[in-house]
């Protein structure tokens, strides 16, 4: 499907503008990209498109593979990732106590929040078992299989939740992905009674995951879980190991959110 874009205004730099929409045809379902895929998509000339590709390998954001010269995207993106971490603020607060959560129950443990119905990634901590799952910041994954996701999804209204989530039926990952509205609305049901989300091999085999939100007023839902192979962590592992943790250290971020707000009332006052 072509990529759908926008017309120049006389307030913006059009071929920045193609740049940065080329780099965000780049998905985890289209990792690589030839210079023809790309002319297509973005309705340009493969000279024009060539040259903004050429331009974004020599800054690093873009790297060709030598066999098959198709391009993807390259380690100069990831560099920036750190500034818009700490300009989020969020995410430099909470970093301590998802480090201590992670400590504490001897699994990974994450903060995340909702982008355009897809669970991002701010903060991650590993555990120190071999055996452990690691999901670096600034990775996206489904929302509507993942207890971070559900968790997210819970603090919505129905009506919001489902119309982010868009068509059904929802992407099968494994056996055990709720797939259709009604299930998954049942379950941000039990979620908003039960005050925590579990997923269970949900979005892969074997990977299971318990997710509690953080306090209403951080001014757009958030989330932290902890995340396991299902060799040790079941529904009753989940209850009475991790939910108490998890209600704690999201308190412990909640109340440090809530000071970062009031700093920075604070330092806008004239």
């Amino acid at each position: 499907m072509p990529l759908v874009t926008t017309a120049p205004t006389p307030t913006t730099v059009q071929s920045l503008a193609r740049g940065l929409r080329l780099l965000r045809l780049f998905t985890r379902e289209r990792p690589e990209l030839a210079l023809a895929d790309c002319a297509e998509l973005l309705h340009l000339s493969a000279p024009t498109t060539y040259r903004l590709m050429n331009t974004l390998e020599g800054e690093r954001f873009l790297e060709r593979d030598p066999a098959t010269g198709a391009f993807r995207l390259a380690l100069g993106v990831l560099e920036l990732l750190p500034a818009l971490l700490d300009g989020l603020g969020v995410a430099r607060v909470a970093q301590p106590p998802i480090a201590r959560l992670a400590q504490v129950t001897g699994e990974s443990a994450n903060l995340a929040t909702l982008e355009e119905g897809r669970v991002l990634y701010l903060v991650s901590a590993p555990s120190d078992r071999l055996l452990r799952i690691e999901t670096p910041p600034g990775l996206r994954l489904p929302a509507h299989c993942t207890a971070l996701g559900k968790c997210l999804l819970a603090q919505l209204p129905d009506e919001a939740a489902r119309s982010l989530l868009g068509e059904q039926p929802y992407r099968a990952l494994t056996s055990r992905t709720l797939m259709t509205w009604d299930e998954l609305k049942r379950e941000l049901a039990q979620i908003r009674r039960r005050g925590y989300a579990l997923s269970e091999g949900e979005l892969e085999d074997g990977l299971s995951s318990c997710a509690v939100a953080l306090p209403a007023g951080a001014g757009r839902p958030y989330a932290i879980n902890v995340s396991s192979p299902s060799s040790r962590m079941s529904r009753r592992t989940a209850r009475e190991r991790f939910v108490a943790p998890l209600q704690r250290a999201a308190e412990e971020i909640g109340g440090l959110i809530g000071l970062l707000d009031f700093e920075g009332a604070r330092e806008a006052r004239p």
